[in-house]
């Protein structure tokens, strides 16, 4: 139902919904710095940055995303996606 104020909608989005960012150097490094912790120096899978298009977007499950910059999103935090923005794959305006 749109806000009569605003003229904003809500939107329904499920968290298997896929999602697009680009992300920072700080996000970069947050993914890097996971990948460290579970892994460490075992050497049994080299980290791979992810997949980015000619933009800098890069794809992801909305729950993925969560689980691996949930942490590290709060007020005040350093800025992990570029302009802080989440696209919805797919959505329709």
């Amino acid at each position: 139902m749109p806000n009569p104020l605003t003229q904003e909608q809500d939107i329904s989005i499920n968290i298997n919904d896929r999602v697009k960012v680009r992300l920072t150097i700080e996000g970069h490094h947050v993914l890097k710095n996971n990948y460290e912790h579970v892994f460490g120096d075992t050497g049994c899978l080299p980290y791979e940055d992810p997949d980015e298009d000619e933009e800098g977007w890069s794809e992801w499950h909305l729950w993925e995303l969560m689980s691996k910059f949930g942490k590290r999103t709060f007020m005040g935090a350093p800025q992990l996606f570029k302009e802080n923005a989440i696209v919805i794959v797919g959505a329709v305006k």
